[in-house]
């Protein structure tokens, strides 16, 4: 699909759905709740998940969640949106908090960078 396939993509999503993206600069930030989505639409059109990074997003701050870094660069588009499918059902269901390496007055919406290739 390449890159401005992808953008075009989020660009979409965050059109549909206003309420589940933010925007801050030239990052995307996509409600936890809605990424499942996201990428059921990315696989639609064929566009493979490279990584989602976790965050909590608020009016003061960005706070990442150092522990909630995936990668899956290396794997199929397939195995990668199945993967990210996965862990957002399981591990990453629940907002980060201080076992995830956040910063102490981390606070705000759980929210995830989610990487798609192009």
């Amino acid at each position: 699909m390449g890159h401005n396939g992808a953008v075009a993509l989020l660009d979409d999503f965050a059109a549909s759905r206003p309420a589940d993206v933010v925007r801050r600069g030239n990052e995307w930030f996509v409600d936890a709740a809605a990424a499942a989505d996201l990428i059921a639409e990315a696989a639609q059109k064929n566009v493979k998940v490279l990584g989602l990074d976790g965050f909590l997003v608020g009016d003061t701050g960005i706070y990442p969640a150092l522990s909630r870094i995936a990668d899956f660069s290396d794997d199929t588009l397939d195995v990668a949106n199945r993967k990210a499918l996965a862990l957002l059902a399981g591990e990453w269901a629940n907002a980060p908090d201080g076992d995830d390496q956040m910063h102490g007055e981390a606070t705000g919406r759980y929210m995830l960078s989610v990487v798609l290739e192009g």
